[in-house]
């Protein structure tokens, strides 16, 4: 019988699999434009709001949980809400981890065709 994984080591196996196979690895400023300007290129407009900032105990981690609705030019809706795991070093943003809810998701690229 094989032992099971340390909860440490499910998280890890968990984010690995998300990172390699779900949600690549956005990196620099340009790809991080980039994939924001695709977004912002399908919406009249987008609005976040319950906008609610979570510290932790790591200075450099804090948790954000939103409501966003975007506005698309089709004239539908986008809804979601969201959390996202955001890192600081040096002051700075240094990473966004965002969990999002699948199915609106996987409805708004239905919608786009993707």
């Amino acid at each position: 019988m094989q032992d099971e994984p340390t909860p440490t080591e499910l998280i890890k196996a968990v984010a690995d699999f998300l990172r390699s196979e779900i949600m690549p690895v956005i990196e620099g400023h340009d790809a991080l434009r980039a994939l924001f300007s695709g977004f912002a290129q399908l919406a009249r407009s987008i609005r976040v709001e319950n906008v609610r900032f979570h510290a932790t105990a790591d200075p450099d981690v804090a948790f954000v949980e939103e409501h966003m609705t975007a506005e698309l030019h089709d004239g539908s809706t986008y809804e979601n809400d969201l959390c996202l795991r955001v890192t600081f070093r040096d002051g700075r943003l240094a990473e966004i981890f965002e969990y999002y809810g699948q199915s609106a998701h996987e409805e708004l690229v239905r919608r786009i065709g993707g």
